[in-house]
């Protein structure tokens, strides 16, 4: 009998522990899926260029410094991340003025420095080294 009460007993408490584990771990993986796919310094290391998908609809891409973003209450983001994996980090924004969503998408500035900042209605971001250093720039700026 007291087994039986023993087993009930760490039953008891070992089902809240082994739920909270499983919590955590979900919370951990789906933020890291959600950062990976919001992530595009691999795309322009790896390729040398990054065009948004085209389910990612937008008016107007913007780049930002880690310190800015876009913050406007008329505008719901998209497929936010809780938590960013890095602290130092570029954005590029992707807005659509149509339904007044956007997407936050980062970059890791130790990777990819950042050659200009602004907006533009259409983007693609290409890389090249620039004083010894892999530089993204808007490539529809070296069309004209």
């Amino acid at each position: 009998m007291i087994v039986r009460i023993v087993k009930i007993v760490a039953l008891i408490i070992a089902t809240p522990i082994v739920l909270l584990v499983l919590g955590v771990v979900y919370f951990v993986v789906t933020t890291d899926i959600d950062y990976r796919n919001a992530e595009i310094t691999t795309a322009l290391v790896r390729d040398g260029i990054y065009e948004p998908p085209p389910q990612f609809k937008f008016d107007r891409a913007c780049l930002f410094n880690p310190e800015s973003g876009f913050h406007n209450r008329d505008y719901d983001e998209v497929d936010s991340i809780l938590l960013p994996n890095t602290f130092t980090h570029w954005t590029l924004v992707l807005i659509d003025d149509t339904n007044k969503t956007y997407r936050t998408l980062y970059a890791h500035e130790p990777d990819v420095k950042l050659g200009r900042l602004g907006c533009v209605p259409k983007i693609t971001l290409r890389t090249e080294i620039r004083n010894g250093e892999l530089t993204a720039y808007v490539a529809e700026d070296y069309a004209h």
